[in-house]
């Protein structure tokens, strides 16, 4: 493995204008890229990478993750074309299909065969991205004889999967630049999942793509304070999204099979949800989960905790960062590991 990258990221917090200043601090101290997210109803992934653009000059800027059902591959193509020419052809596309809830509840759009929708969005956005006249009938996306009415900055934009399930990982290592997997998942998962993504490179004749995750991240001097910052989130994700868990235990999951995680914090934490919100039911998540499933705590133990996923065989990390340290968490990993040199 070369020299650690690093990219960066937010999961709500703070407010845009402060995450531009924060990118403008990431670039400055080395790292690589950094990431609008783009998750349940949180802020939409696009606009902020065009602020991005305009506050700094070198730092890759991705979506992570939109999803192909609320922007067509078209869209797409248009969007990631003007960013690319705002940015000087800095953009990468982050993509994920998303789940259930958020297509069907929030959007009011039918998730249908979303490893073929996500498959099909690609290769047409590919197309046009490649300046071509793009008719395509499969069996979710359909456009007939559709060019871009401008001339793209380049012609390949590279196109990020953020995935999660068994299929979805091995296509990704079929047809993607590169590979993020989702937060909170534990050592085991991410063995049994790099593997699924090698295997999908191997049976596509192709080198392995990029391999990384967002961590969530959160540091104080203290410690303490960097672990209950993280423990709604956490209970949230892991506790109570159905979804994320199926697709985890079918990739295989040990984490998940423990007693001691199903029956002391899962159930008490899905009762406590429902009776009284996240914040009451994050008192049920204890600090060896935290420890087990995200980058939080004092600085050594957050940079411990990075080591060990690069030692795990990850090329690049996206720490998505939470608490409000942000610019002491992102010197801490620039000194760290001596990303300015």
């Amino acid at each position: 493995m070369g020299e650690p990258k690093f990219g960066l990221a937010f999961v709500h917090q703070p407010p845009e204008q402060r995450q531009g200043t924060y990118v403008q601090l990431a670039e400055d101290r080395g790292f690589d890229s950094a990431w609008a997210v783009e998750t349940r109803l949180l802020r939409d992934g696009i606009v902020p990478l065009a602020s991005w653009a305009t506050r700094t000059t070198d730092i890759e800027l991705g979506t992570a993750m939109i999803n192909p059902y609320t922007r067509t591959p078209t869209l797409m193509a248009q969007t990631f074309a003007t960013l690319d020419e705002v940015s000087n052809n800095r953009t990468i596309l982050g993509i994920g299909a998303a789940n259930e809830m958020l297509i069907q509840e929030f959007h009011g759009q039918e998730f249908h065969r979303p490893l073929t929708r996500t498959r099909e969005t690609i290769d047409v956005f590919r197309a046009l991205m490649r300046g071509e006249t793009a008719t395509y009938h499969g069996e979710t996306v359909q456009v007939t004889d559709v060019q871009l009415d401008f001339e793209t900055p380049r012609s390949e934009v590279p196109v990020y999967m953020g995935v999660t399930g068994p299929r979805m990982l091995e296509l990704a290592g079929a047809i993607a630049d590169g590979v993020i997997l989702n937060a909170f998942v534990s050592h085991g998962y991410i063995e049994n999942a790099i593997e699924r993504i090698e295997a999908g490179a191997r049976d596509a004749d192709r080198e392995v793509p990029d391999i990384g995750m967002v961590p969530v991240y959160s540091v104080d001097p203290e410690g303490t304070p960097a672990k209950e910052a993280v423990k709604p989130l956490l209970a949230e994700y892991v506790c109570n999204l159905p979804g994320l868990e199926t697709a985890r235990r079918k990739v295989g999951d040990p984490l998940l099979e423990r007693e001691d995680v199903r029956e002391g914090v899962m159930e008490p934490v899905r009762e406590t949800i429902e009776s009284d919100g996240v914040e009451a039911a994050a008192e049920h998540v204890p600090d060896w989960l935290v420890d087990e499933l995200a980058v939080a705590g004092s600085t050594p133990e957050c940079m411990a905790k990075f080591q060990e996923y690069f030692d795990l065989g990850f090329d690049f990390l996206v720490p998505s960062l939470v608490g409000e340290n942000y610019g002491y968490a992102i010197d801490s990993v620039a000194d760290h590991f001596s990303l300015d040199g």
